[in-house]
């Protein structure tokens, strides 16, 4: 059964009291009380009845509030106190809370009491569990404190940035540095290696970033007297309560023998293996030569196999038991100082480089062999290299030519998305970037039906395989403007034969369209003139030839009346309808009876 809570009631109205109490039964509280109202009742409740809830009124006979609210404050500061009370100022209201009250209650507004308290009890419960949590972490940081001082490893901790924040005792056994003089001075990473220290920092904080379980890497360090410390490190990140990174803490365990009795055991398997002979790539043994002050400044060639010959063009009697130097005429040897450091570190490495004396480029694995001994793994890749230049050229060149066609160039995937957009297609999208549109289909890129009917040719070549060629389609433009366009749509397929998307090209025929409309707009306009010059023609030949009619009469009259004729109409003579013809065909054929007037006569 539950524990009744106690609660003390500081009143001296017991209708007051009675009202409290039915209040609290009717919210659901399980409780047992006791009324108070004075100094002397309520000091002695407090260490008697001790309440897990106080509701006190503000001013009584024989007692006040703030007086009790003080009182409180010294013997349970954590015990709820809510003032119940039927009046109070805002000013007093206000010192009661600055005085450590949780709350208060107007009588003439007690509906609000049940509210109040389960607030007040929640509030206390919360302080109550935080002050749990902080006093066991502080039990658990000193049991942690107490083991990692006692451990045999090395147990750090660091912030987000790499800097310790912890280091145990044997740090000095392991690096040669005391805490003091690592905690808040060193980051992890100044141990490392010069060689090696920018790569294995990156590698740290790429496993750091990942903020979910253990990390676990090797790592080369520098001691204290100058030799070199390997490490087994693991890590786990230290997340705040809203899951952000705070540092790291972990365990470093030298294995430094153990690297190098591995690296001993390894090499000394793979050069009794025969591994000579059955290699594709080219093997060298090799060991340091170092001056009398300790420093790598060639190292000797103890044995090559077949490969070497072919890839090198040089024979094995010419290198065995010489020095680098000699052997490729070349000081210092090639590539001493990377040698020299894995040999110092015992960690292998692997790069590509470019040799300028023999024209060559080369993969190239170093790994650590015997005492102050190396062995390099090489290939000629010289073909490849030049093979992905001669790729990379052409993609160039590729994405040169397609950046600057004036026409739309794209590329899609299998479910008709965008992967790439040349400039000309970035205008049509009306977008600043390719990045704005891979990704994108061109549902998202053309809202309305100019999308979705793109995005259905789109999915109609992806789905049939069949290429869609000179589809004529508009969209509007950035000024509001419909622009035409011819697109062909090809799909793209894997060596497999499979579809993996399409490729397309647009051609802008918004002009071509504006001239076919204008010319067709021309013809109507010639048509219509046509028609007013055939009729204007027919009208003034008619004119014509009734001015002929009255020359021939005044002529006549003239002859009748013995005078001289005044018009010449010898031209008459002429097949007149033969000359109009010749010179206007549109006018229909029509022979005229016009005679001259020797004729008539």
């Amino acid at each position: 059964m539950e524990k009744p809570l106690r609660i003390l009631i500081v009143e001296d109205n017991t209708s007051d009291v009675e009202i409290v109490k039915r209040l609290l039964n009717k919210g659901g509280f399980h409780f047992t009380d006791k009324v108070v109202d004075s100094k002397e009742e309520f000091l002695s409740a407090m260490s008697d009845f001790e309440p897990e809830l106080i509701l006190c009124d503000y001013s009584m006979p024989r007692f006040d509030g703030m007086r009790a609210l003080l009182i409180r404050k010294e013997m349970a500061p954590l015990t709820p106190f809510i003032l119940v009370t039927g009046s109070v100022n805002e000013e007093v209201a206000v010192e009661c809370m600055k005085a450590g009250a949780d709350d208060y209650v107007l009588k003439q507004n007690l509906i609000r009491l049940v509210p109040a308290v389960k607030a007040a009890l929640e509030k206390q419960q919360t302080i109550r569990m935080r002050q749990e949590a902080e006093a066991a972490l502080r039990i658990s940081e000193e049991r942690f404190k107490q083991i990692a001082e006692a451990a045999g490893e090395f147990i750090w901790e660091i912030d987000s940035n790499g800097l310790y924040t912890y280091v145990n005792k044997i740090s000095e056994g392991i690096l040669g540095y005391s805490s003091n003089e690592i905690v808040g001075k060193k980051h992890f990473y100044d141990f490392f290696v010069p060689e090696l220290a920018e790569q294995l920092k990156k590698d740290a904080f790429k496993a750091f970033a990942d903020k979910s379980g253990f990390k676990r890497f090797e790592n080369a360090n520098i001691h204290r007297d100058g030799h070199i410390v390997i490490l087994s490190t693991t890590g786990m990140p230290v997340l705040d309560a809203e899951g952000n990174l705070l540092g790291y803490r972990g365990v470093d365990t030298d294995i430094t023998e153990q690297k190098k009795a591995e690296l001993a055991l390894r090499e000394s398997e793979e050069r009794f293996r025969n591994l000579y002979s059955n290699m594709a790539e080219g093997v060298c043994l090799q060991k340091l030569v170092f001056d009398h002050h300790g420093k790598a400044i060639d190292y000797q060639i103890i044995g090559v196999n077949q490969q070497y010959e072919n890839i090198l063009g040089i024979k094995q009697e010419d290198v065995v038991g010489k020095l680098a130097s000699e052997v490729y005429d070349h000081s210092p040897a090639p590539y001493l100082t990377v040698y020299s450091s894995v040999v110092k570190t015992g960690i292998p490495y692997a790069f590509e480089s470019f040799y300028e004396p023999m024209n060559k480029h080369f993969s190239i694995s170093v790994s650590p062999w015997d005492k102050d001994g190396f062995a390099t793994i090489f290939a000629d890749i010289t073909h490849r290299v030049k093979a992905e230049e001669v790729l990379r050229q052409e993609r160039m060149m590729l994405r040169t030519l397609i950046d600057h066609i004036p026409d739309s160039i794209f590329v899609k995937d299998a479910q008709a998305r965008k992967t790439i957009a040349n400039p000309a297609d970035l205008i049509i999208m009306q977008l600043a970037t390719e990045a704005e549109a891979i990704g994108k289909t061109d549902l998202e890129l053309f809202p309305g039906e100019t999308g979705q009917a793109w995005y259905n040719d789109d999915m109609t070549v992806i789905s049939s395989g069949q290429p869609l060629l000179n589809n004529e389609g508009y969209y509007i433009d950035e000024n509001g403007n419909k622009r035409w366009q011819v697109a062909s749509k090809i799909p793209l397929k894997d060596e497999a034969g499979h579809i993996i998307g399409l490729v397309g090209i647009g051609h802008d025929i918004t002009k071509q369209r504006q001239t076919e409309e204008e010319i067709r707009q021309k013809v109507k306009e010639l048509a219509l003139s046509n028609d007013e010059l055939t009729r204007f023609n027919r009208l003034a030949i008619g004119r014509e030839m009734r001015m002929i009619e009255l020359k021939q009469h005044c002529n006549r009259l003239s002859k009748q009346l013995g005078l001289a004729e005044p018009y010449n109409l010898d031209f008459l003579k002429q097949d007149v309808s033969q000359m109009y013809d010749d010179k206007n065909p549109s006018i229909p054929l029509k022979k005229t009876n016009l005679k001259t007037d020797s004729e008539s006569d």
